[in-house]
């Protein structure tokens, strides 16, 4: 059974608390949501900020870091459902042609994801922490198995806007492909695949979880 489905009750009394704990989230800070004047009216006017940076690890690998905004027209509740069903994320997340929950916990799923792009079809598997209480969804690879990227960093923070009627949503990543992957993937991720999947996401949220990609 859905988690919010069996706790809604719980969860309408205070959007910005469930009853999930979580052990490795806590330490986390919740971010500020620091946007400039610019970006709060692009993201009233119903557009995306996109904030963009190249970097290299510890040993010289060429990496991406993302940071994307967007104004959601749902509560956190129902942006939140969307992202506690990562084994649905293949209708509606883009070149996603799999994703499969490999492993549940109280507060933690891991999911194996196949991504197909024009030039190679790549998969990777993630291990998703939930801290509902902050409405912050913490990701990295999971060790052991067979990942085509070095590292994949992310971070969903969900804010709730005027009234918690509305959602502004941060989603951070941090990106590292492996040698044998071209680089035009890891510029792919940069440039339009955190764009696309948040436009997606959406998609998928505002229609209350009904919206496919074709």
């Amino acid at each position: 059974m859905n988690f919010f489905k069996l706790h809604n009750s719980v969860f309408a009394l205070s959007i910005l608390c469930l009853l999930l704990c979580t052990p490795r989230i806590p330490a986390l800070e919740k971010p500020k949501l620091d946007l400039s004047p610019e970006e709060w009216s692009k993201l009233k006017k119903g557009e995306l900020t996109l904030r963009i940076e190249q970097v290299k690890d510890e040993k010289g690998r060429r990496g991406t870091k993302t940071n994307t905004f967007r104004l959601l027209n749902a509560s956190p509740v129902s942006v939140w459902e969307v992202l506690y069903e990562p084994d649905k994320d293949y209708q509606w997340a883009p070149r996603i042609v799999r994703s499969r929950i490999t492993k549940r916990g109280k507060n933690f799923l891991n999911i194996h994801y196949v991504f197909k792009t024009p030039i190679k079809t790549f998969q990777f598997h993630v291990h998703r922490e939930y801290n509902s209480d902050k409405l912050i969804i913490e990701s990295h690879l999971v060790e052991n198995e067979k990942n085509d990227l070095s590292v994949s960093d992310g971070l969903y923070v969900l804010y709730p806007f005027e009234g918690g009627k509305k959602t502004v949503m941060s989603y951070s990543l941090y990106v590292v492909t492996n040698p044998n992957i071209p680089s035009i993937v890891t510029d792919y991720f940069a440039k339009q695949g955190c764009r696309e999947w948040m436009e997606n996401l959406k998609k998928r949220v505002e229609s209350g979880g009904k919206w496919q990609k074709k």
